[in-house]
């Protein structure tokens, strides 16, 4: 699986400022355009019940940020089923520079492609 091939800019996620949600669900504009990564986490073991039926495939996964950067919460939005917790339990391993809103630190959420690949036989 190569996770490195993760697309986490704005415009890649979807994540244009005016998409960008503060707590409450109430739009707010970002200071910010890509969202930087801050600890990624070695890729996650594949599934083994997804590995053996040759499941692979692109898990979309929206993920909300407290105002360290932290995920709070992670929900697939498409994607393979098979893969998708280990999607989520994946992304919420993950450390972000916060998003800010008038220079200062908010909730914000965005979207995080993980893509499963498997080794040809």
């Amino acid at each position: 699986m190569n996770l490195l091939a993760l697309l986490l800019t704005a415009a890649a996620l979807g994540a244009a400022p005016s998409d960008v949600r503060a707590a409450g669900d109430t739009p707010a504009k970002a200071d910010y355009g890509p969202i930087k990564v801050l600890k990624q986490p070695p890729p996650p073991p594949y599934p083994e019940k997804a590995k053996a039926a040759r499941i692979q495939g692109v898990v979309i996964v929206q993920v909300a940020i407290n105002p360290e950067g932290v995920p709070t919460r992670a929900q697939t939005l498409e994607g393979p089923r098979e893969l998708r917790p280990a999607a989520e339990a994946y992304v919420m391993q993950w450390r972000f520079e916060p998003a800010l809103k008038d220079g200062k630190p908010v909730h914000a959420r965005f979207k995080v492609t993980v893509p499963f690949r498997l080794d040809p036989k």
